[in-house]
């Protein structure tokens, strides 16, 4: 029945319909894809149904409602900015499904790019096996990992009406979100995930393209800035975890600058002082930043606020070199007080 439904909706062309379905029928389109019927319509449709979020002419309070739909659509969202925590469709994985630690941490390095395949080798030498774990231990660590996170992202409770000893058992429909196959682990396509850092580097890619405008510049800018909460994945210290927390730090400080001077450009001082606060969070011995917050204090007439953030700088460099700012630094800060403070 279901899959004469959808092929008599994909011959019609009724995909309006389907896409007003994909929530609260959303125990059919996973039967669908578990049983194979039209795996790629029922993806399309969920691509369709996402797409809405970025046409243009959608009122403020319709999208708010549209993203709450779509965060519960997205089969596993990934927060990893100044916290490590997994969604699944919409609701926090509470840390008791989590058996092993390793286990939530190989999720969240597959998540880091969901389109990737993974080797077996790879992920067992750079989770489950050290010096003193013998292969065969390493290899059942690997499979319970595995276990757990299929344990871990059941969606339905699927109770068996059949006799203990039937051989026909109880057709499980639960999304099966990884895939062990050919020594090869990755995420299964069929179905929708979403990555903080994957958002992130999209948006700072973006941000470098040519042909964007200075205002779309600055509104993406926003939106990766905002998306960056504090470090990548505090609290674990895998070798790939510093690596990439490094290098969104990283990326975010150049956001930070580059914003800055935009804003300051467009003589948006208010602004320059909000994103050149979270700047100094994560570089606290910036000298282009307190100046550029001192001059905004400035510029917004504040002469006593201008002032304090000279004294809390010059207080973060005396606690943590125990010396004194650059002296054209100083010069230059000491020239936007005194011509604010006007002539003697």
């Amino acid at each position: 029945y279901l899959c004469d439904a959808i092929e008599n909706l994909n011959k019609y062309s009724m995909y309006s319909f389907l896409e007003n379905r994909i929530l609260p029928s959303r125990a059919l389109f996973d039967l669908a894809i578990s049983q194979n019927l039209n795996k790629k319509l029922v993806k399309e449709i969920g691509e369709r149904f996402i797409s809405r979020r970025d046409l243009p002419f959608l009122r403020e309070e319709y999208l708010m409602e549209l993203n709450g739909k779509i965060a519960r659509f997205i089969d596993i969202s990934f927060r990893c900015f100044g916290n490590t925590e997994l969604y699944l469709r919409g609701d926090l994985v509470a840390e008791d499904k989590w058996i092993r630690k390793k286990s939530k941490i190989l999720l969240a390095y597959l998540m880091c790019d969901p389109q990737k395949i993974h080797t077996k080798d790879k992920i067992i030498d750079m989770f489950f096996f050290f010096d003193d774990m013998p292969a065969d231990k390493a290899d059942m660590a690997y499979h319970s990992a595995i276990y757990n996170i299929r344990t871990a992202l059941k969606i339905y409770d699927i109770k068996s009406d059949k006799p203990k000893r039937s051989k026909d058992k109880t057709y499980d429909y639960n999304p099966q979100y990884i895939l062990y196959e050919d020594k090869s682990l990755r995420l299964n396509p069929d179905f929708f995930y979403t990555s903080d850092n994957v958002e992130f580097e999209k948006l700072y890619n973006k941000i470098k393209l040519p042909s964007l405008s200075i205002e779309e510049k600055i509104t993406n800018s926003v939106k990766a800035i905002e998306m960056y909460k504090g470090d990548f994945l505090p609290g674990y210290y895998d070798s790939w975890c510093e690596e990439l927390r490094v290098k969104y730090k990283n990326m975010f400080i150049t956001l930070c600058e580059e914003l800055i001077k935009l804003l300051e450009n467009d003589a948006r001082y208010e602004e320059v002082v909000k994103y050149s606060e979270l700047l100094l969070n994560e570089d606290r011995l910036s000298d282009s930043t307190h100046i550029s917050i001192i001059n905004a204090c400035v510029k917004l007439g504040n002469i006593k606020l201008a002032k304090s953030r000279f004294e809390i700088m010059l207080k973060i460099y005396d606690d943590e070199l125990d010396e004194k700012p650059q002296p054209k630094t100083l010069e230059k800060i000491t020239h936007i007080l005194s011509e604010a403070a006007g002539p003697p």
